[in-house]
């Protein structure tokens, strides 16, 4: 299976500025809850940082490869609600294209977390 690298720049907003071609141009740097760099969602894709396809949105919901519950975005940060981890979506085949990017700075996290909440998993 062939993959093809591409050279991802981002502007002082951490909004994409070229180098994607056709690819959307729709991307999001994002960081888990405690503050942890995780990747980009690009479209309704979810990379991580080091290229690998990870996840399908649905909504602000992420589903993996099998259809099962990753996390969601909430407050514009990756986390994972444990009463979610039973539903399941359709399962899909990562596209073989690799994106990687530098890995951002993690920042500081988020307050204190939600009863329910958990920070996102490392996939």
């Amino acid at each position: 299976m062939l993959s093809k690298s591409v050279r991802v720049f981002f502007d002082e907003n951490h909004n994409i500025k070229y180098g994607l071609n056709s690819i959307d141009k729709n991307i999001a740097r994002l960081w888990t809850w405690k503050g942890k760099y995780f990747g980009y969602k690009a479209g309704q894709q979810l990379w991580a940082y080091d290229g690998r396809h990870v996840g399908i949105f649905v909504n602000e919901e992420v589903y993996g490869q099998d259809g099962l519950y990753l996390g969601e975005i909430y407050k514009g940060r990756l986390v994972r609600n444990k009463n979610k981890l039973t539903q399941k979506n359709e399962p899909f085949i990562p596209d073989n294209i690799t994106i990687k990017i530098r890995k951002f700075n993690d920042i500081s996290s988020m307050m204190v977390m939600f009863e329910d909440f958990e920070d996102f998993p490392e996939v």
